[in-house]
């Protein structure tokens, strides 16, 4: 995410030294940048940062929170959706298009968490993780039960699952815009790609056997 002079605008004090902060990491590293620097590229005094965040790492895990937790508290629902209309096959590529875009529109915030996740503290570390892993085992289950349910036809969820997963979370690292290929498009490739060919959708819609 780039911090412009608009959007600085825009964002609360807070959001500007986390925005500010992740570009530092993302550029430098988590440990070669200090709080001083953070300071200065918002333009406020270190003790005037201290206000809003007491050390350097509650900043990290804010941009962790951000990377991960965020997304899941507000796209997580989406899987019950079902409940209300629709296939799980649709429900799922509408999940899996917005994990591509949210995770690309917070790249530099991706690239942060996943290469500094070590430096936070024992106990954020698995707050992380917990929240990754509660993640995966929700979509686990809810491709079991399109399994169970005769939509989605793969022999191993859990295996295929993490798969996806690696190919959702990889986009944002090798992605560029092109003229006739943007964010959409490829989120859209993407959904499509691991619903009907990964979990075989296609094959089920279509009354095959894999």
């Amino acid at each position: 995410m780039e911090v412009t002079a608009s959007k600085a605008g825009e964002m609360s004090r807070e959001e500007t030294i986390v925005a500010a902060a992740t570009q530092l990491f993302a550029e430098y590293s988590y440990a070669a940048v200090g709080i001083r620097a953070i300071a200065e590229s918002v333009g406020i005094m270190s003790s005037s940062l201290y206000y809003y965040f007491p050390s350097k790492e509650d900043i990290l895990f804010r941009i962790c929170q951000q990377a991960t937790r965020d997304f899941i508290a507000v796209h997580g629902a989406v899987l019950a959706s079902h409940e209300t209309g629709g296939s799980r096959a649709e429900t799922l590529k509408t999940l899996m298009g917005s994990h591509v875009r949210y995770f690309w529109e917070n790249r530099l915030a991706q690239q942060v968490a996943a290469r500094e996740l070590s430096q936070l503290s024992p106990e954020r570390f698995e707050e992380v993780r917990d929240w990754q892993r509660a993640y995966t085992a929700d979509l686990v289950e809810y491709v079991e039960m399109g399994v169970a349910a005769g939509e989605f036809d793969v022999p191993e969820p859990a295996i295929v699952v993490r798969a996806a997963l690696d190919m959702l979370n990889s986009v944002f690292r090798w992605f560029t815009p092109r003229k006739n290929l943007g964010i959409d498009e490829v989120a859209e490739l993407y959904a499509d790609l691991i619903v009907d060919r990964l979990l075989g959708a296609a094959h089920v819609s279509r009354g095959e056997n894999r």
